[in-house]
């Protein structure tokens, strides 16, 4: 599960940050993140997933450099990421002591969105994907 406080690590930082910035560590200060684009770099403490999102949107004001399309896409794509991340928080909490078939009918429930998203997303048909899914538990 991800705490507001957690700070990321550099992995997340860049997989968010991807198509803006790259993160890395600095090389003086090793506690401090190395950010830097074609045309800025700056050196950083390590920050929380809110703290970033804050930070990037200011870098993208700072360096203009950024086109709209570019900009959307890649808040797109990390909020994309960000909610898968949300989704695996929400199914660590369920507690094996509360399963109900109430539990069970709104994992299905999930289950059969995320398969039309990804039928969409990929071009697959739902068909193949649940088969996929069905061949991954024999």
């Amino acid at each position: 599960m991800h705490d507001n406080n957690e700070k990321l690590t550099i992995e997340k930082a860049n997989q968010i940050a991807t198509g803006i910035v790259a993160v890395s560590v600095n090389p003086i200060a090793t506690d401090h993140w190395r950010i830097e684009d074609d045309q800025l770099v700056e050196t950083h403490k390590p920050m929380t997933r809110f703290q970033w999102h804050r930070f990037l949107a200011d870098w993208i004001d700072k360096s203009g450099n950024k086109s709209s399309v570019v900009i959307a896409m890649n808040r797109a794509r990390s909020d994309i990421a960000n909610l898968a991340d949300w989704l695996e928080c929400e199914l660590d909490k369920d507690s094996d002591d509360e399963i109900t078939w109430a539990t069970v009918g709104s994992l299905e429930h999930v289950k059969e969105n995320l398969i039309e998203t990804l039928a969409y997303f990929s071009g697959v048909e739902k068909d193949e994907i649940t088969r996929n899914l069905d061949e991954l538990h024999m």
